[in-house]
């Protein structure tokens, strides 16, 4: 869990970079919960979308889609918990940006 908070923490203060790194570490890791796992992939599909980098967010989309055929935004406002208004306004910006409706 701790992984997911600093990749969410580099995405929000603009190091890219560095939250692509902390996600992919996450979907890396064998022993990541599941949960994790659909976590870090929806903040990869949300940070490249904010980025307008669509290619790399449609790969993300299809492996989420793979992984869950029953994925629906709308399970996310349920799950996702941004202290910032702001924060969570950009995450689904995002999203739409990628082409999660």
């Amino acid at each position: 869990r701790y992984l997911l908070e600093l990749g969410k923490s580099y995405r929000f203060l603009g190091k890219y970079e560095e939250a692509v790194l902390i996600f992919n570490e996450v979907i890396d890791r064998p022993d990541t919960p599941a949960l994790h796992y659909d976590e870090a992939l929806v903040n990869l599909i949300s940070m490249y979308g904010e980025l307008e980098q669509y290619r790399k967010a449609r790969t993300y989309v299809d492996e989420m889609f793979e992984r869950n055929q029953d994925f629906a935004k709308e399970d996310l406002f349920l799950t996702t918990i941004y202290k910032h208004d702001e924060h969570m306004k950009r995450f689904f910006a995002g999203l739409r940006k990628a082409g999660i409706e």
